[in-house]
């Protein structure tokens, strides 16, 4: 179980990387997501 505090924490968490994408073109957002799921090659 979460505390209301660590819940609070969380949340404000999630809304700042929200509001971060949000700021993101869209193409910057496409390019990340791409990254984020392209498995790593050497």
């Amino acid at each position: 179980m979460y505390t209301t505090e660590q819940l609070a924490k969380r949340d404000a968490l999630l809304h700042k990387v929200t509001e971060a994408m949000n700021q993101l073109p869209k193409l910057d957002m496409v390019r990340l997501r791409s990254l984020c799921h392209r498995p790593l090659k050497k």
